[in-house]
C-alpha cells in the first residue's frame, strides 16, 4: 500500500512539474495569418535591442523637445504612473485578412502589473469615445486621423495587456479567445517564450506575397513559413522554415534558395552590384537543409558588423 501511494505521488508529482514547467501561450483566433512575437525582455537584454532601444528613445525626446506645447518625456511618464518602453515586455501582432488588414491587424502589448494612469489619461485624447463588450470597456481615440480602438487585458497572474486595432471587432475577438469565451476549434494556441527575441509564423502566405517569376512559382508551393531571430553571443541566428505541399516541391525550393545565394556570391566577387557585397556578407554562414516538406534556412551574422551598420543608418 506504501509502494502503490509513492507511486501514486510521484506521478503527481510529476504532472504538477510539466504544468508548471509549460511555457507561456495564448489562445488566438484559428483563423489568424500570421502571427508575429518580439520578447521585448531579451531584446532589451541584447547589445543590438538596446542600440534600438536608446535610439527610439531619444528619438521620442528629440521630438517633444522640438514641440513647445509638449511635455517631456519624464513629464509624461510621470503623469501615466509606469514607464511603457521599462513595462512592456511582448509586443504580438495579429493579422487574420491580409486583403483587409486595418480590419483584422490586432497589436497585444504585455505590460508588467500595472496600467498606471493609461485609462484616466485616455478621457482627454481627442475625440474619445468607450463602448462595453462584456466586462471589458472598449477606448476609442483619433490619432493622426485614424480612430484607434483599444482594451486592456488581465491575465491569470496578474499581468496587463493592452489590445489594439484600428477596428473595435478584432480587440473584441481577441479578448474572447484570452478569456476562452470560444470554442476550442475556432481558437489557435499560440506558444509566446520560445527563447527568440522574435518569432514569426506565417500560416498562410498572401496571394500577391512574390508577384515576379520565378519566386512567385516558388511561393505557391509554400503552405506556411516560420521565422525566427534568436541571440547566439557573438551573432544573430535568423532561420526560416518553409513547408510545402510535398517533398518534390521543397526540394525545388532547396535547390532555388541554393541557387540564389549561389549567384548573389557570383555577382559580389564579380562587383556588378554594390547591395551584392553587403548581401554576400550576410549569407556567409548559410545553410540550406531540407527535411521531407520542410526546407530550413539558417544563416548568423556577427552583431559588430550589424551594430556598425545600425550606428550608420541612425547617423551616429
Amino acid at each position: 500500500m506504501r509502494r502503490f501511494n509513492f507511486v501514486v505521488f510521484t506521478i503527481a508529482a510529476l504532472i504538477a512539474g510539466f504544468t508548471v514547467a509549460a511555457p507561456p501561450s495564448i489562445l488566438v483566433p484559428a483563423d489568424v495569418q500570421l502571427a508575429a512575437n518580439i520578447d521585448l525582455d531579451r531584446v532589451k537584454a541584447n547589445p543590438l535591442g538596446q542600440q534600438l532601444v536608446g535610439g527610439f528613445q531619444s528619438g521620442i525626446s528629440a521630438s517633444l523637445a522640438n514641440d513647445p506645447e509638449s511635455a517631456s518625456a519624464t513629464e509624461m511618464i510621470d503623469a501615466l504612473g509606469f514607464d511603457p518602453i521599462a513595462a512592456a515586455k511582448r509586443i504580438t501582432v495579429l493579422c487574420s485578412d491580409f486583403e483587409n488588414p486595418p480590419q483584422s491587424v490586432c497589436v497585444i502589448i504585455e505590460l508588467e502589473k500595472t496600467t498606471g494612469n493609461l485609462e484616466g489619461l485616455l478621457l482627454a485624447m481627442p475625440e474619445y469615445q468607450s463602448s462595453i463588450h462584456r466586462d471589458y470597456q472598449i477606448h476609442s481615440v483619433v490619432l493622426d486621423g485614424d480612430r484607434l480602438f483599444g482594451s486592456i487585458h488581465t491575465a491569470d497572474n496578474g499581468t496587463k495587456r493592452i489590445i489594439a486595432g484600428l477596428a473595435a471587432q478584432p480587440v473584441q475577438q481577441v479578448l474572447d479567445h484570452f478569456d476562452g469565451q470560444t470554442g476550442a476549434e475556432l481558437s489557435r494556441r499560440l506558444p509566446l517564450a520560445t527563447g527568440n527575441l522574435v518569432d514569426i509564423n506565417l500560416f498562410t502566405l498572401p496571394e500577391a506575397a512574390v508577384s515576379e517569376p520565378p519566386f512567385s512559382t516558388a511561393a505557391e508551393m509554400i503552405q506556411t513559413a516560420a521565422l525566427t531571430l534568436s541571440d547566439q553571443g557573438t551573432s544573430l541566428r535568423a532561420s526560416v522554415d518553409f513547408v510545402t505541399q510535398v517533398d518534390g516541391q521543397a526540394e525545388q525550393l532547396r535547390q532555388m534558395i541554393q541557387g540564389s545565394v549561389a549567384m548573389i556570391n557570383s555577382m559580389a566577387q564579380n562587383g556588378t552590384d554594390p547591395g551584392m557585397a553587403l548581401a554576400a556578407n550576410y549569407l556567409q554562414s548559410v545553410s540550406i537543409n531540407r527535411s521531407g516538406k520542410t526546407v530550413s534556412v539558417t544563416v548568423e551574422i556577427p552583431q559588430a558588423m550589424l551594430a556598425e551598420q545600425l550606428s550608420a543608418a541612425m547617423g551616429n
